[in-house]
């Protein structure tokens, strides 16, 4: 009985399409995760001027699997007024370590916080300076601060004696990979059915 080639020919083009599909959709993702490190990108700043004399805020963080808090302070910029300027993480028995009283330039990434309050969040303490949800307008009480919150980049000055968490964008981007790895087999798979097909024709 002689085998049929249509068959063959049928499924590797379906298989193929497929691949070619996957290969696209892999360069497309890519170029999105691309946009998306480009923008958060834009978001990174330097700002110069004071932390002001207000204490620093106490954020219900975690750190290294622990209670920590997040450590949370106005600074009078220079330039655009002030903002609220999350400097880093200490374990929640630590002190907070004080700020520079001098001017520095510190560098960022802006990040939006809308008043975030969970189902099971407790009331936020300003008393205390206890805070378990963003409240911004509370936190920079008197501060004129916007939704938005300079987060410290590691290395920045004002992040002494803290822990600073990497940007949160650092996204992984393996999608140029992908993509080789499914055009690539794409190749293999018409290089593959062209010689079985040449095999069956040579073989009749």
């Amino acid at each position: 009985m002689k085998t049929r080639i249509w068959p063959i020919v049928l499924t590797a083009s379906v298989a193929f399409a497929l691949l070619l599909w996957l290969g696209a959709w892999q360069v497309q993702r890519l170029a999105w995760k691309n946009q998306l490190i480009a923008n958060f990108d834009k978001t990174k700043v330097t700002l110069t001027g004071r932390f002001t004399d207000s204490p620093a805020l106490r954020l219900i963080s975690t750190f290294e699997g622990g209670p920590a808090w997040q450590v949370l302070q106005v600074f009078d910029a220079q330039a655009g007024g002030k903002i609220l300027v999350s400097r880093g993480k200490v374990p929640q028995n630590a002190a907070i370590p004080a700020n520079t009283p001098v001017a520095i330039s510190i560098t960022g990434h802006l990040q939006s916080h809308d008043n975030g309050r969970g189902y099971f969040d407790v009331d936020n303490n300003p008393t205390e300076n206890l805070w378990y949800y963003w409240d911004l307008q509370a936190m920079a009480k008197g501060a004129s601060v916007d939704g938005k919150v300079l987060h410290l980049i590691p290395g920045s000055p004002g992040t002494e004696g803290l822990f600073v968490d990497p940007p949160k964008a650092n996204l992984r981007n393996n999608h140029l990979g992908y993509a080789i790895t499914w055009f690539g087999l794409a190749a293999v798979l018409v290089v593959m059915t062209g010689l079985f097909v040449l095999r069956i024709v040579r073989a009749r």
